[in-house]
């Protein structure tokens, strides 16, 4: 008995409810283009992972995204401050330079942050507030705790 295995490709013709999209024709092959399909392939980068109890503690996504990616940084890097310029936090995790001041204003004012200028240049260097992170971590697990929320959401 021989399987055949089929690849399965969305018919790219349809909308979701099974319609023809306008400019589409049923002449038209089903699958995506493979010109659009490689340009789609190159648009979506790598994924933006971030620690879900990061994200809580500091009560947003983007404050969450740049605690985790600190805390990467940090054991990749080896060192406790660290140097990450507005391209490399654009580029990490799709901040703008403005999104990026307002992140770490408000991890500064959390205590889970440190700012320090370094070197002749004074460029601005990042250090994790782990104490601050840790009792903050602990405190929402002991709420989840007391309030039987511990699922993994």
């Amino acid at each position: 008995m021989t399987t055949e295995v089929t690849e399965m490709t969305w018919d790219t013709r349809l909308d979701p409810f099974g319609k023809l999209l306008p400019g589409k024709s049923w002449d038209d092959q089903p699958g995506m283009d493979p010109g659009e399909q490689e340009y789609l392939l190159a648009v979506i980068d790598r994924p933006i992972a971030i620690h879900r109890c990061l994200a809580e503690v500091a009560g947003d996504l983007s404050a969450g995204a740049m605690l985790t990616e600190l805390s990467a940084l940090e054991q990749e890097r080896g060192c406790d401050w660290l140097d990450v310029d507005e391209a490399e936090w654009t580029h990490r995790l799709g901040l703008s330079p403005a999104q990026q001041h307002a992140t770490r204003r408000k991890l500064v004012r959390l205590g889970f942050l440190e700012e320090k200028l370094f070197g002749n240049v004074s460029r601005v260097h990042f250090r994790l507030v782990w104490p601050a992170l840790d009792a903050a971590l602990r405190q929402q697990s002991q709420q989840r705790v007391a309030y039987g929320d511990m699922t993994n959401h």
